[in-house]
């Protein structure tokens, strides 16, 4: 089926009109991609700019104990804390974080058992009150 329908409203194009279209519509089509692309590079910069900042922040709390080692640093230290090889500032630190850490305290307590035979004051049992202070 097919219509056979006149239209006469309709007027010939100008030379250069249907030209005129095509720029007019591939000039807004790259203005769309430019502010595309503008989005895409402000977004991509603002989640750099926040990925550094929480970086930073987090690098910047402050640890869970007040003498400023990690567990993992106390533990890197227990063979040096019990062959008595460290600094007494050290000594000192990491006395302070097992004062504040069970776990680390638990750790220095099995480490104790299986590696030596000296006493510490972070040992499981107190039977030695005057050698906890060793």
């Amino acid at each position: 089926m097919t219509y056979n329908e006149k239209h006469d409203d309709w007027t010939e194009c100008q030379g250069g009109e249907i030209a005129g279209l095509a720029k007019s519509l591939l000039q807004k089509r790259e203005f769309v991609n430019s502010r595309r692309r503008i989005m895409k590079t402000s977004i991509t910069a603002a989640m750099l700019v926040i990925g550094v900042g929480l970086g930073m922040v987090i690098m910047q709390l402050p640890t869970n104990h007040p003498d400023g080692l990690a567990c993992a640093e106390v533990a890197d230290y227990s063979e040096d804390y019990f062959a008595h090889q460290l600094k007494p500032e050290i000594v000192d630190r990491i006395e302070m974080h097992l004062d504040h850490c069970k776990r680390c305290r638990d750790h220095y307590a099995e480490y104790q058992e299986d590696h030596s035979t000296q006493h510490s004051r972070y040992t499981k049992t107190n039977l030695f009150p005057v050698l906890a202070l060793w």
